[in-house]
């Protein structure tokens, strides 16, 4: 694993793609599946990275080569990314909302980053500063405020069991992490634009076996009039999100990678007010500049 100055800063680019990608998949999944999505997702950004995988290895000799070089580690690491996240993570923060409510189970799951920092130190034996510890614990805190303060006066009350929503929250949390180590395990020593075209291929089919598995409907394909609306939100983030989140937490310490990556909620406040469909707070905005404080330090080198 490479750290560099750049992946830091991809990882927050990959936040703010996230956050315009999801102001358009939130309209979609009110009327069409979650599963449809993804698998529009994959559809449509599957060809631009093979372009990119091509451009980069230099022809389609080259190319044929990386394939070559693909071993079982890299798809098992994959596999274990998608069913941490598509599989099996997911669904657990579905529950966990019937209990808790969307915003106090986002702001528990959304604490993912405190378990890749654990894995990245005690795991893969990668040093953790104290700036970036700061870092993390004030970013995590500004997070859960905006989370608590942006979706709770909109929410009905739960009538589900507390303690059970804090335990699959949790659990999302910990999958999550998953998601994001096993990304980085499969990405090693793989082209940045190869490693998501392997896994956006892997996607493609796995988001149709959970389909399967989870709905019994076959039906993935959504009109070509809805296609042609909301392509641009997967241009942006399906293909230009996934390239900066796969090479910003692969080149990033994990106590930056992930944090910097799981601030959308927070992206989408400023993005929400210019478009007229966020109102102002006085507490948001103090955990914005919480989470900005928190991602300086993060963005800050390890020396």
């Amino acid at each position: 694993m490479e750290i560099n100055a750049v992946g830091p800063f991809c990882a927050l680019g990959s936040s703010l793609t996230w956050a315009i990608g999801t102001s358009g998949y939130s309209k979609l999944t009110e009327k069409y599946s979650p599963y449809s999505v993804n698998f529009l997702r994959a559809c449509v950004a599957l060809p631009f990275f093979f372009l990119v995988s091509w451009v980069n290895s230099g022809g389609l000799l080259p190319l044929w080569c990386e394939f070559k070089n693909i071993q079982a580690s890299h798809i098992g690491w994959f596999a274990v990314s998608l069913i941490a996240s598509h599989g099996v993570g997911d669904v657990l923060f579905l529950l966990s909302t019937r209990h808790l409510g969307i915003s106090a189970a986002l702001a528990i799951s959304s604490c993912c980053p405190i378990w890749t920092t654990l894995a990245g130190h005690f795991v893969a034996h990668q040093p953790v500063v104290f700036h970036h510890v700061v870092g993390l614990v004030v970013t995590l805190i500004g997070l859960v405020t905006v989370i608590l303060r942006s979706q709770a006066s909109n929410e009905r009350p739960p009538k589900g069991n507390p303690t059970q929503g804090i335990l699959l929250a949790s659990g999302t949390s910990i999958l999550w992490a998953l998601n994001a180590f096993s990304s980085i395990q499969g990405a090693s020593h793989l082209p940045v634009g190869f490693g998501n075209f392997l896994q956006m291929g892997m996607s493609l089919v796995s988001t149709w076996i959970f389909c399967r598995i989870f709905t019994s409907k076959l039906n993935l394909i959504l009109p070509s009039y809805v296609v042609k609306k909301f392509f641009p939100f997967f241009i942006v983030e399906a293909f230009l999100g996934n390239l900066l989140y796969m090479y910003g937490i692969s080149h990033s310490s994990y106590a930056q990678g992930l944090t910097l990556a799981s601030l959308a909620p927070v992206m989408s406040i400023p993005i929400g007010i210019i478009f007229g469909v966020e109102c102002f707070s006085w507490i948001k905005t103090v955990g914005i500049i919480t989470v900005v404080t928190g991602s300086t330090l993060l963005l800050l080198p390890l020396q």
